[in-house]
């Protein structure tokens, strides 16, 4: 098992960064001193190597803003609904009706 920095974020979240040193099973390997065809492939993240970080990852922070957007433009789009429902009612009461203007004639 060969060790990686790491990096944990407020989202909790992770990812694995860079090597930091190689196991006696990958340096076997690199030595040509083994018979496995295969290189190591556990990957483990000592205590030591890992970096928190008070802010959400990429991925996280790309969503958050396409939530954003979305809540901002949904808005938009219900205050606009609203505006021409108000405009409608107001154009309603505007102008007579067919029967009102027979009543007013008599």
């Amino acid at each position: 098992m060969c060790f990686y920095r790491g990096t944990v974020y407020k989202c909790n979240h992770s990812e694995i960064g860079k090597k930091v040193s190689d196991c006696k099973d990958q340096r076997d390997f690199l030595a040509g001193t083994t018979k496995d065809k295969n290189a190591c492939a556990e990957r483990r993240i000592h205590s030591m190597n890992r970096v928190r970080v008070d802010a959400n990852c990429r991925k996280c922070q790309r969503l958050d803003a396409l939530k954003t957007r979305t809540r901002n433009t949904f808005l938009s789009l219900q205050e606009n609904l609203e505006k021409r429902k108000a405009a409608a009612g107001k154009y309603d009461m505007e102008t007579p009706k067919a029967g009102d203007t027979d009543e007013a004639d008599e």
